[in-house]
C-alpha cells in the first residue's frame, strides 16, 4: 500500500503546505481521503484534477514537496491467498518475489535470480561481477570501492565519495509519484539522480543518504546497501521502480504450490508498478502507477482466467476486455490504474506456460 503519512482528511486552508505536492489528487484518489477548502474549487496536478467546490482552481507546482517520498509496501499475504485460490498448494518453506519484474537479490554471500512474482522451493542462484570500483561513466569514485555488480547496477556498502566535475548538476530528488528538482547542497533522501550533459546516476539506499554536494564532489554518508545506477538520462534510471525493489525483498513464506517454481504475475513494461495487492473471495485487486512521463498500454498477464475486469481511473471506470489469462491496461503517464478482476482456475498443463524464463 501506499504510505505518504497524509491523514484521511485534508484541510487546504489549514495547511497550504500540502499544496507543494504535484501529485495530491493522485494520491487523494489512491488513499480514499477528504479535502476540503472553502478558497480552492479545483485542484490540477500533473496527470488528474480534483474538484473541491466553489473558488478558484490551483495549478500544483513542481517544485520543493512538502513530503520527499512515499513507501510502497506490497502486501505479500493477499498473494499468497492469491496463489491459494489458483494453485494446489501444500505446506513448506519457498521464496516469494513479491514484485512483478526480474530482480536480482543478495542475501550475505548469496545472490539470487527470481522471475516477476515467482515463487520458488530453490530460488536460482547468480554469481555476480566482484570488483574494484573506480568510476561508473565519468562519475569518479574517490577511493575505490568493493561493488558487486548486478547487471546494470552496482551494489556498495559504505560511504563514498563521487566527483562529478560539474559544480552545479542537475539534482533530482523524490516527491510522492513524481520527482523533485533540487537547488540545495546538503539532503538527506531515498535516492537522488545527478544529471549531468548526456550521463545520470541514481544513487539509492533502503535507509536513505546523506548528500552533501560541495565544488563537484558529492559527499555520501550513513549509506548502507548504497546502489547505484548509470544512464544517459534520469527519466531512464526508473528511481520509483528501484525504490519498490529495495522496499519489498524476497521472503520466506509457508507455502508451496504443486507447481513450482511459477511466476504467478506479471506486468510489462517495467515502468509500470504495482502500488496495492488485494484479494478476496475470487476477486483481485492491483493498483498499478506508471513512472514514466509516457501514456501507454500495459499488459497483465497471470496464472488464472480473467473472466471479468474492471478499470478504475480517478476520472472514472472502464470496462475492460481480458483476453484468458492477459488484459492490456491503458495507462497515462504519472498516473494510476486500479484494475478489479475476477479469476478463475486454468488447467494445470497451461500452468508450464508460466515456469519462470531465465
Amino acid at each position: 500500500m501506499l504510505d505518504c503519512g497524509i491523514k484521511e482528511e485534508i484541510d487546504l486552508d489549514s495547511h497550504p503546505c500540502f499544496l507543494n505536492l504535484p501529485q495530491l489528487p493522485i494520491i487523494v484518489w489512491l488513499n480514499k481521503c477528504s479535502v476540503k477548502s472553502k478558497k480552492i474549487s479545483e485542484l490540477v496536478g500533473i496527470s488528474c484534477s480534483l474538484k473541491l467546490g466553489e473558488g478558484k482552481g490551483v495549478i500544483l507546482p513542481i517544485g520543493s514537496p512538502t513530503i520527499s517520498s512515499c513507501n510502497i509496501t506490497l502486501e505479500t499475504r493477499d498473494l499468497l491467498e492469491l496463489m491459494s485460490y489458483l494453485i494446489d498448494c501444500r505446506e513448506g518453506k519457498s521464496w516469494l518475489n513479491p514484485v512483478t519484474w526480474k530482480r536480482y537479490f543478495c542475501k550475505g554471500k548469496n545472490c539470487y535470480y527470481f522471475a516477476p512474482t515467482e515463487i520458488t522451493q530453490r530460488p536460482s542462484n547468480y554469481s555476480p561481477i566482484v570488483s574494484k570500483l573506480k568510476s561508473i561513466g565519468s562519475f569518479f569514485i574517490i577511493d575505490e570501492v568493493n561493488a558487486i555488480q548486478l547487471e546494470d547496477k552496482y551494489l556498495i556498502n559504505r560511504d563514498i565519495s563521487l566527483e562529478v566535475n560539474y559544480i552545479n548538476p542537475i539534482k533530482i530528488a523524490p516527491s510522492p509519484l513524481y520527482f523533485a528538482q533540487r537547488e540545495l547542497s546538503q539532503l538527506e533522501e531515498k535516492w537522488l539522480i545527478v544529471q549531468i550533459p548526456n550521463e545520470a546516476i541514481l544513487i539509492l539506499s533502503k535507509e536513505g543518504v546523506k548528500f552533501n554536494l560541495n565544488d563537484g564532489i558529492i559527499k555520501l554518508e550513513n549509506a548502507k546497501e548504497l546502489i547505484l545506477k548509470h544512464g544517459l538520462r534520469w527519466e531512464y534510471l526508473l528511481a520509483h521502480v528501484e525504490q519498490v525493489e529495495i522496499e519489498n525483498e524476497p521472503i520466506i513464506v509457508d507455502l508451496i504450490p504443486t507447481v513450482n517454481p511459477i511466476s504467478l504475475l506479471e506486468v510489462k513494461p517495467n515502468c509500470v508498478l504495482p502500488i496495492e495487492y488485494k484479494f478476496k473471495s475470487g476477486i483481485f485487486t492491483i493498483k498499478l502507477f506508471n513512472a514514466s512521463g509516457n501514456s501507454l498500454n500495459s499488459q497483465l498477464r497471470i496464472a488464472g482466467r480473467i473472466k471479468k475486469a474492471v478499470l478504475r481511473y480517478p476520472e472514472g471506470d472502464l470496462e475492460g476486455s481480458p483476453n484468458y489469462d492477459k488484459i492490456i491496461i491503458p495507462i497515462g503517464s504519472w498516473s494510476v490504474v486500479e484494475v478489479e478482476m475476477e479469476l478463475g482456475r486454468i488447467p494445470k498443463e497451461l500452468l508450464k506456460r508460466f515456469y519462470p524464463k531465465y
